[in-house]
């Protein structure tokens, strides 16, 4: 009797043991896709500037479709080629304006724009994105150390950028078109670097970050621009006497057509 009773409780604490092993049942995690319009934008001679449109749905959802708009708040940035800026500082000598101090600011994309949805707007939104250095005040700065003597350059830096349009903010571009899916706008200013940019699309929920996701676009000169950059990159000789020769053809030309009796 005594052995049967222990083998019963060992077999009730086994059960117990075992309902609390168990782990609450997990479900599928929701996620971000996202196409673009064109995955290359040519630049020509009469290039103004441009529209990215970004089309993205939700994915794994744990509620109806429906609810996305009311659940989740998208940011989608375009990120330019990185590189090395040196931004000068100026000060009165003598009656003259002269630079008497520079520093280098490395790793800072050459342009910067985002697109946010309205459940981003306000001061909660702008602190999660400042967090995990997303936007315009929190790109440059996040890239360097935050002293006294860099904050003054990264902001120079920062409001030379935003005054000549590379870096841009569009509040409220993002929009859900139906249930899970959504567009954002993003605007390309007329003097946009070539090179590699970088699309990317970021899902928060209840001020927390879900997923993220990236996609390649390229910024390149079209067929004549590009030759024209080749040739005067590859061959700076013959290209410097072929704009010599340009030159003076087109002076004789106007002379002769401009010519006074």
């Amino acid at each position: 009797m005594r052995l049967l009773a222990i083998l019963i409780l060992f077999i009730l604490s086994g059960q117990a043991l075992a309902q609390t092993k168990v782990p609450d049942a997990i479900g599928p995690q929701p996620q971000i896709q996202i196409g673009l319009s064109t995955d290359t934008i040519y630049i020509t001679s009469d290039f103004t500037g441009a529209v990215l449109t970004v089309f993205g749905t939700v994915t794994q959802m744990s509620g109806s479709p429906e609810s996305a708009e009311s659940i989740y708040s998208i940011a989608v940035t375009l990120e330019g080629p990185r590189q090395t800026a040196v931004v000068r500082k100026k000060n009165r000598v003598f009656g003259i304006w002269v630079n008497t101090q520079s520093e280098e600011l490395r790793n800072v994309p050459l342009s910067y724009s985002i697109a946010t949805s309205s459940e981003m707007g306000g001061p909660a939104g702008e602190t999660v994105l400042s967090d995990l250095g997303i936007g315009v005040d929190a790109i440059a700065a996040g890239t360097l150390q935050k002293d006294a003597e860099m904050k003054d350059f990264v902001e120079a830096l920062r409001r030379q950028r935003i005054e000549g349009g590379l870096y841009t903010k569009n509040d409220d571009s993002v929009q859900f078109l139906s249930g899970p899916l959504f567009r954002a706008r993003l605007s390309l200013p007329a003097e946009i670097p070539v090179g590699l940019h970088v699309v990317e699309a970021f899902m928060f929920a209840n001020g927390r970050l879900v997923d993220r996701v990236s996609l390649p676009l390229r910024i390149a000169k079209s067929d004549w621009e590009q030759t024209i950059s080749r040739t005067a990159r590859n061959n700076s000789l013959i290209y410097g006497l072929l704009a010599v020769v340009l030159a003076v053809v087109t002076g004789w030309l106007g002379r002769l057509v401009f010519k006074r009796d």
